[in-house]
């Protein structure tokens, strides 16, 4: 789903109890990783907080969405970000899938 920082702000706060916009939001089966009577779970991105990023670093706003949405998907096939050394693998995998979509002339 694509939203405004408006609605993930809601989403955050109802879902996750903390009231501030965040960039993605990952809804799966919880504590169940994994696809699900072909059902992955449900990505959220906030559309206003990629173009806001993109600008402020001088990316394609295209590249800031698919950042969002490969780490939300990443998210429900089991990727977490809780430790220093778990966000370090899962930035190093979103940056390789997002490199892949958008640099890699193969």
């Amino acid at each position: 789903m694509i939203v405004s920082d408006h609605f993930i702000r809601k989403l955050n706060r109802r879902f996750l109890n903390k009231d501030r916009v965040t960039d993605v939001l990952a809804f799966g089966e919880e504590g169940k990783e994994g696809i699900k009577n072909g059902f992955l779970g449900e990505v959220v991105v906030s559309l206003d907080t990629a173009k806001r990023v993109a600008r402020r670093y001088g990316k394609r706003i295209e590249e800031e969405f698919f950042l969002y949405l490969v780490h939300g998907i990443l998210h429900l096939i089991g990727y977490t970000d809780r430790t220093l050394r778990e966000r370090k693998a899962m930035e190093e995998m979103q940056n390789k899938i997002v490199t892949q979509l958008f640099y890699d002339k193969k």
